[in-house]
């Protein structure tokens, strides 16, 4: 997994590099927490959506689980077919 700052860079703007420096430890939490979840893509996530990825570990699993629960069962080919809903994480 090789995470692209330079996408997030140009995309996102220098202020959300630092605080996905000063949040690692939640960041990688998350990242591994949708890895267990199914997610293949989160590498990709990341990088368009870093500010859901900042919150503290306790709170990403709130939204996400909730999140999940509206989406339904196949929640994983709902949201790799349509990056767009992680938005509504936010």
């Amino acid at each position: 997994m090789q995470i692209n700052y330079k996408k997030i860079l140009e995309i996102h703007g220098i202020d959300i590099i630092n605080q996905i420096k000063d949040n690692a430890t939640d960041v990688v939490y998350n990242m591994d927490y949708l890895i267990m979840l199914g997610f293949n893509d989160v590498i990709d996530i990341l990088e368009r959506y870093p500010e859901i990825f900042l919150c503290s570990q306790k709170e990403f699993k709130g939204k996400t689980n909730e999140f999940i629960k509206q989406l339904g069962i196949n929640y994983v080919e709902l949201l790799e077919n349509d990056m767009g809903l992680w938005e509504e994480i936010l």
